[in-house]
């Protein structure tokens, strides 16, 4: 019996063959892991500080209507959100991180389908990106809880 039939694992040859192989790099320690989770807490905090600058900015009347109808006083909360996702993140909960990077993707979509404002490249590139990074959070998340248990 083979060490691949020992585990149920595919042989090697075929992980490196695969088309469905994943193309980030497995996250195998502990700091590898926060260090994941880490772009979460950035991407969070990010969109914290861009949504509380538009919600300023739509309050002194510095933004066009059709924004300023969707960055307005009610985004507050998702400041405050964004906040404790970070946070939650920070500390490692798979919840926290699974939620950022649902809540981001919903966002994003919702403020397209509301505003009438052409998005350019740069818009979806950087929503791309944030997205990326609340996926690298998940990713860092549950490694962290699977290595912290397997000690």
């Amino acid at each position: 019996m083979t060490d691949t039939q020992k585990t149920n694992q595919p042989p090697k040859a075929y992980l490196q063959s695969s088309p469905i192989q994943p193309k980030h790099r497995p996250i195998t320690t502990l700091s590898e892991a926060r260090k994941a989770s880490r772009q979460g807490v950035f991407a969070s905090l990010l969109i914290s500080g861009i949504t509380l600058v538009m919600v300023l900015s739509s309050l002194s009347g510095d933004l066009p209507e059709d924004i300023s109808s969707v960055a307005n006083i009610a985004s507050l909360p998702d400041v405050f959100i964004s906040l404790l996702i970070a946070w939650g993140i920070h500390r490692m909960s798979r919840i926290a991180a699974i939620s950022g990077l649902v809540l981001h993707v919903i966002s994003r979509l919702v403020v397209y389908q509301l505003t009438d404002v052409d998005y350019t490249l740069f818009d979806m590139v950087l929503a791309s990106a944030l997205a990326w990074c609340f996926l690298n959070a998940v990713r860092g998340t549950f490694a962290y809880h699977r290595l912290k248990n397997s000690v």
